[in-house]
């Protein structure tokens, strides 16, 4: 997701919602929670889901799981998401973006990789 809350890509189980939503609340969590803390917030929790949150670069990157799951876990995944989407889009190709999403939904495949070799996230 992108500072302004674009969402690039996503890839969801079991979770019904729209991007655009999505987006722009993990975009408002994370911009409060930068005021509060020079850190920002890396996870919170709702019902039984757990949000992780890793920034990397100007984008943010959001990872969902049971609760029950190790921080440290979900957070490995989501350094190996993020280290493949750099690798993929790097900055040069974002010096002229036009905002247009559709050249991130191939990223899918290269998700779902990540995720079957991380076992139950």
């Amino acid at each position: 997701m992108t500072e302004g809350g674009i969402v690039l890509f996503e890839h969801i189980r079991n979770i019904q919602t729209d991007a655009m939503v999505s987006g722009s609340l993990f975009n408002a969590i994370r911009s409060y929670s930068e005021v509060i803390s020079e850190a920002g917030l890396s996870s919170f929790e709702i019902d039984n889901i757990k949000f992780s949150l890793i920034k990397h670069g100007d984008l943010l990157f959001v990872v969902s799981g049971h609760k029950e799951l190790k921080q440290k876990r979900i957070s490995n995944v989501l350094k190996k998401i993020a280290k493949k989407f750099s690798k993929r889009y790097d900055e040069e190709f974002f010096k002229d973006w036009d905002n247009n999403i559709v050249p991130f939904r191939s990223f899918e495949k290269e998700i779902a990789e990540v995720f079957v070799n991380s076992e139950d996230l």
